[in-house]
Formats: C-alpha cells, sequence, structure tokens
C-alpha cells in the first residue's frame, strides 16, 4: 500500500509455535523489529527466529509478566498466535526437518 508506514514493532504472542514462528519470521523477512511472548507449553525454542527478540512469560498470568515494562509496552501491533490446538505430525515434521530439528 502505497504511503502506508510499517509498525515499529510487532509483539507476536505464541511467537513459538507453528503459526507464531511462521508469522514472526515472516515479519522479520519484512525488516520489522518482532518480540515473541511464549510460555513454551506447547512452543518450540528451535521455532524462534535468531532475530525475534524473546519475553518468557504465560499471557494468561500477570504474575509472570514483568510489570509496567518497556518489554511489553514498547510496541505499535499485537498479533496473538496462542494456541492450544491440534497439529498435524506432518506439519510439525515439515516444519522441524526445515530448521534441522529431529523430533
Amino acid at each position: 500500500m502505497a504511503g502506508s508506514k510499517l509498525p515499529r514493532m510487532v509483539v507476536v504472542t505464541g511467537g513459538a509455535g507453528f503459526i507464531g514462528s511462521h508469522l514472526a519470521d515472516a515479519l522479520i523477512a519484512k525488516g520489522l523489529r518482532v518480540r515473541v511472548v511464549d510460555n513454551f507449553t506447547t512452543g518450540h525454542r528451535q521455532y524462534l527466529n535468531p532475530d525475534a527478540e524473546l519475553l518468557t512469560a504465560d499471557i494468561r498470568d500477570a504474575r509472570s509478566l514483568p510489570p509496567y515494562s518497556p518489554e511489553l509496552t514498547a510496541f505499535s501491533t499485537p498479533l496473538r498466535c496462542p494456541a492450544y490446538g491440534w497439529t498435524s505430525r506432518a506439519h510439525r515434521q515439515r516444519r522441524s526437518a526445515a530448521l534441522g530439528i529431529r523430533l
């Protein structure tokens, strides 16, 4: 879109999961600064893009979040991808193979 301004920072919750990690990769490839918030219940550290900033926390539990902190407040666009859903074994295997991870 002509004349549109890209956000300074994007926060992706669930960014170590299947969908969130792909989203973070795409945003970083576009040149955006990405902060991932994940509690690693179903996400994997191996899925994290090395250029993403990481905050290990559970967005459902205020005690796991830093009190009023630039880590969570200094962003312009939040994208929520937390999930406890099911991803097929084939999808997990493809993603893991692409990253060189053996499941």
